[in-house]
């Protein structure tokens, strides 16, 4: 008897995914973000520089919108997670808008097409510290579509901080002992 079948193999879903949602860099350090892109046909990335008041605020925000029954102690949710439950919308960020561009991608399915950005070249420094709002979208290829959901447009967000700033922190009962220090120099 014959026992030949056809495998006809499935695009992988689209993919845009970020480190994390909210991350800190050394300052020093490589100074690079990687974005991961799959099955897209093209991705906004925008950046905002935020001050450090306009950081308190966002951060308040951006906690407000992260799934429900997620807290501190659970850890921290997922960049899907928070795209599936919800986003801030990038008019509202406050900030200085540092990057808006759009990547196009060849269409090959199932290829990751990374994305990097360079802090040094968008901050205008190779030391600069800064506390950045980075939001991303992508439309999907065509071809990679197999359902509804896979026809969204995905979604990414995620704040970055840059710092030399290093905490150091021991609790007990009588009171907190906070050390800051230079995580380039160490003092």
């Amino acid at each position: 008897s014959d026992l030949r079948t056809t495998i006809t193999p499935q695009p992988d879903s689209p993919g845009l995914a970020l480190p994390s949602w909210d991350t800190a860099q050394l300052a020093a350090g490589t100074r690079t973000y990687r974005i991961h892109t799959k099955n897209l046909k093209s991705a906004r990335v925008r950046v905002k520089l935020l001050s450090s008041e306009d950081a308190l605020r966002t951060l308040r925000a951006y906690a407000a919108v992260k799934p429900a029954g997620q807290d501190d102690r659970r850890g921290k949710p997922k960049a899907e997670e928070l795209a599936a439950e919800g986003s801030l919308p990038w008019s509202l960020v406050p900030g200085k808008t540092i990057l808006d561009r759009t990547w196009t991608f060849e269409g090959r399915l199932d290829v990751s097409c990374p994305i990097v950005l360079n802090w040094s070249e968008l901050l205008g420094g190779p030391k600069t510290p800064g506390v950045l709002f980075v939001s991303t979208d992508g439309e999907p290829l065509a071809s990679a579509v197999d359902s509804e959901d896979d026809g969204k447009r995905r979604l990414a967000q995620a704040l970055v901080q840059l710092t030399d700033i290093g905490l150091s922190w021991k609790l007990n009962t009588a009171e907190p002992l906070l050390y800051a220090f230079s995580l380039e120099s160490g003092e």
